[in-house]
């Protein structure tokens, strides 16, 4: 679902989102302090190259590495999530190294900033996606998210989808038990029943459901309200040790191309926000822009 030409969270969703209320949910404290249950705001980053690029002409202060990070502080930004793979496949960003390494890592804890990294998971190779997970936590990184799409139904995956799954999940957990974990999947699980949901819940720390209100043809908040309805009956449907698949909910908002009114995800934010019926406990307590 994830266009080429998006690489950063518009500055309107950056300024609306100082969103939740001090009543919080529990949950275990992760790594780097992380608690999935609050995990705050964060921004989706596919090229750092454009990023750095005055943010795509947009932020003139703004011209590498250090003075991106501070600019996502400023905003209020708690956590970055960049582009480190494509399946198993290092990515490097239009240049000649991996672009998720090291001092990556190292600029935004200086400037005070969570950072996971991801791939857009394949499944075909999935001893090669744990490797590349592992190197980038082993590099520091906070966490790691699965981008797990159409490539994980059945359609790609035959029967294999449920096993490679757990397998993917259970072996980044076993390296790293106690580092932040999700997977960020379509929001409309029974438009997308043969995605294995529940066994990359089972591992994982927290979901993040790809939001994408104008490229579906919703408004915010039928968006919102869709997938608490979608995610809710999931969740009653499980029983026994799938029970552990239900995970906090960090909803992804669309913010990929300037056709998007900055009001609309404003109207999505508030809706999270307002939501009386979420279905997450203890309510939204995260979002992040792609």
């Amino acid at each position: 679902m994830k266009t080429l030409t998006s690489f950063v969270l518009t500055v309107s969703l950056l300024v609306a989102a100082a969103f939740f209320s001090p009543q919080k949910a529990s949950a275990v404290i992760l790594d780097s302090g992380i608690d999935p249950a609050n995990l705050g705001k964060g921004d989706w980053i596919y090229y750092i190259s454009m990023a750095t690029n005055k943010l795509g002409g947009n932020v003139a202060s703004v011209t590498n590495i250090q003075s991106f990070m501070a600019y996502e502080k400023s905003k209020g930004v708690d956590y970055i999530i960049v582009k480190s793979g494509t399946g198993s496949t290092n990515f490097n960003g239009g240049g000649s190294s991996p672009q998720f390494n090291s001092n990556l890592v190292a600029q935004a804890h200086a400037a005070g900033l969570k950072i996971f990294s991801y791939t857009r998971s394949y499944g075909n190779d999935v001893p090669g996606e744990i490797s590349l997970a592992t190197t980038d936590l082993a590099m520091g990184a906070d966490g790691f998210v699965i981008d797990a799409e159409s490539e994980w139904e059945s359609g790609a995956q035959g029967t294999n989808g449920p096993s490679r799954a757990l397998q993917l999940g259970a072996g980044i957990k076993a390296a790293y038990p106690t580092r932040f974990l999700a997977h960020a999947p379509f929001p409309y699980i029974s438009y997308h029943a043969s995605l294995p949901y529940k066994e990359f819940g089972f591992y994982c720390d927290a979901v993040m459901p790809q939001d994408y209100w104008y490229s579906i043809g919703k408004t915010p908040a039928q968006m919102v309200a869709d997938m608490d309805t979608e995610w809710r009956n999931w969740q009653n449907s499980l029983t026994g040790q799938w029970t552990n698949s239900i995970k906090p909910i960090v909803p992804i908002g669309q913010a990929d191309t300037a056709s998007i009114p900055a009001s609309e995800i404003t109207d999505f934010v508030n809706a999270l926000k307002n939501d009386l019926n979420p279905a997450t406990s203890g309510g939204y307590q995260g979002v992040n822009g792609w």
